[in-house]
This record gives structure tokens, sequence and C-alpha cells, in this order.
């Protein structure tokens, strides 16, 4: 019995021993087998390509209009100012800031009365110098010295009554063009004198845009801009005016310069005082002219071109105007369709490059 147990303890073992060995194999196989697929692609690989978005460059045969942004202000503030000296007795309803009146559009009343006493002297002045000419054509002959005093006398009175007529008018202060009241200066029991100023009005036809612009931009408008036509419109884009280039300044201030532009009065709406409106003013063109998505121009404003066999050109923009997410840059001569869409800061001068095509923009083309 011993004899069997023995033997029974030595095949176990064995077969222990030989069992570890298998596994040992087995996974030594395994481990070369997993070096080796790590490894294969390492020594079979490529340097890989950045891939990068491109669009084609556009020529150009005509540049897109600058649209800037401009301030509707009144050519100049008129003071409406009394002609006579008195009380104010009454006052209309249209005496009030931000009222739109017609020309003649009554607004005061100066104390009539004190006129009224004077038109009526001057009439009696008339009356007796009108006697006294009668009297001296039938005393004396009609070549005399009394006769033509007399003759002066009635003149001046007659214009005396005419300028008493014209006075008891002028009591009334009316508005002496179609405005807008902008500032109440007198009321109701104020005395006023003459050449007093009552109010300051806006005359409704005389007001022009303001366009500041900055120089480099002032550069590229189209020359000379004085008396050219423009279009104006609201910021909404509903309403439009002719307008006309009347005025450009010859100084900068703050780096820019001021363009004054007028509005034709024969628009049944003209834009508010105060209003912002936009101004399309016409750009200058360049020969070879090129157009791009804007997001395809850097920081440094340059672009980078693509040649045919996909690598990479660097190019400095020294002239270029953005008109609604589209570059427009001059570029004689140019060997490059493409530009790279969207660039990163890893591209370098004659790197290549694996490209995907994008559709052009409408505004581009």
């Amino acid at each position: 019995m011993k004899r069997i147990f023995s033997s029974l303890r030595v095949r176990q073992a064995i077969a222990t021993v030989f069992a570890l060995f298998i596994l040992l194999v087995v996974l030594d196989e395994l481990e070369k087998a997993e070096q080796a697929n790590v490894m294969s692609p390492a020594t079979n690989s490529e340097p890989s390509l950045h891939v990068a978005s491109v669009v084609e460059i556009k020529p150009i045969s005509q540049l897109p209009s600058l649209m800037r942004l401009g301030y509707v202000e009144p050519l100049k503030i008129t003071e409406v100012m009394s002609d006579v000296s008195g009380r104010i007795v009454s006052v209309t309803d249209s005496f009030r800031k931000g009222q739109l009146l017609d020309k003649n559009s009554a607004l005061l009343h100066v104390d009539p009365l004190p006129y009224r006493v004077a038109l009526a002297n001057a009439q009696s002045q008339l009356l007796e110098a009108k006697t006294n000419l009668k009297n001296a054509q039938t005393q004396y002959d009609a070549n005399s010295l009394v006769v033509k005093s007399a003759q002066s006398q009635l003149k001046l009175a007659e214009l005396q009554v005419k300028q008493a007529e014209v006075d008891l008018k002028r009591t009334v202060i009316a508005l002496p063009f179609d405005g807008e009241l902008v500032q109440i200066k007198t009321n109701l029991g104020e005395y006023v004198a003459q050449g007093t100023s009552v109010a300051s009005a806006l005359p409704k036809t005389t007001r022009e845009i303001r366009v500041p612009i900055n120089i480099e931009e002032f550069d590229d408008l189209e020359q000379p801009l004085l008396s050219k036509q423009v279009e104006v419109f609201s910021l909404n884009k509903l309403k439009s005016w002719h307008g006309k280039v009347t005025g450009v300044s010859h100084f900068s201030e703050n780096q820019q310069r001021t363009l004054y532009v007028s509005i034709d009065s024969e628009h049944s709406s003209l834009p508010m005082f105060g209003e912002n409106v936009y101004v399309q003013l016409p750009h200058k063109n360049w020969p070879f002219t090129y157009s791009a998505p804007e997001s395809a121009l850097t920081e440094k404003f340059e672009i980078w071109l693509i040649d045919e066999q996909n690598k990479t050109a660097r190019h400095k923009l020294k002239e270029f105007t953005i008109n609604d997410g589209i570059v427009y840059f001059p570029m004689p001569n140019t060997q490059f369709k493409r530009v790279v869409e969207f660039p990163r800061s890893y591209l370098s001068q004659g790197m290549k490059l694996a490209v995907k095509t994008s559709v052009p923009s409408k505004e581009a083309l």
C-alpha cells in the first residue's frame, strides 16, 4: 500500500510540473504576439498630415459699398423771435415742446392794445394829412413848397399806417416755417422785448446726416466724394432715402473724419432728428480683386493660400475690406485658387495639408 501511494504522488507531481511548463510556454507566445502587434504599425506607418478645410477664392469685378452708421441732426436750430415788445396775454395749444407744426401756426399773442392805439393814431394823422393837402392845393399853386410839403406829409402818414398795421399783426407770434418746437423760452404773463427768442425750432426739411469714418476706410472710398449720390437706410432696412454728400471734413478727430450727407426734402417721410441710419458709401475698385470668407483672415491680417500640391503659402493683406462676413482684397496675377478657411496656429510656410473642400458661401460668389 505504501508503494502504491508513493507512486501516485510522484505521478501527480510530474503532471503538475508539466502543466506549469505548458502554461509558461503559452504565456511566452502570447507576450511575443502582443509585442509583434504593437511594433508592426510603427514600422509600417508614414507621417500623418493635418486636415484643413479650404475654399476657393473668387475674382470680383465690383466691390460692395461700405455701410456705415450715421446720425441725423438738424442743419441748424432756428430761434423764433418776437418782432414787437409787450406782455404775453395768451398761449395757443400748439405752443408745446415736441409739436410738429405747419408754417404760420400761431404760438403766442402779445398784448395788442398799444399797437391798436398806434394804428388809430396813424390813421388819424393820415386823415389830417389828406385834409392839409386838400387845403394847400386850393390856396396855393401846385408847384409851391406848401403843396409839396403837404404831399410829403401825406406819404409819411400812409407809411406810418402800414407800419402800425404790420406791428399789430406781429403781436401774433407764429412759426415762420414747417418744423418742430424743441425748446420753450417764455410763457403766459411774461414780458418780451423786441428781438427776444420765445422758442427754438427745427425746420422740417433742413437736416443732415453726420457719418464718422476712420482714416483708413476713408482712403478706400471712391473719390471725389463731394456731391456724390448715396443711399440712406433705416436700421431695419425697411425705409430708404436718396442723399448727397454735401461736406467732407479736412481734419481728423480721434483718427476719424466726418462726412455730411443731406437727404432730398421731396421724401414724404424723413428720418427723425437723433435717429441712427445706415449710409451706403461707394468703395474704390482695385484691379484683380478677390473674395474669401472672413474666417480665412487671421488676427495678423494674413491668409494661408493653398497651391496645387496642397502646400501652404502665407500672404499678408496690405489692403482689404470686410462686408457681410466676406473679406475682399487685391492680389494681382495670383497662381493660387484656394485658401484655408479656418487657419490654425500650427500652420507654417510650405506645410503640406490633407485638404477638405468646403462649399463657398453665397456672398463669396
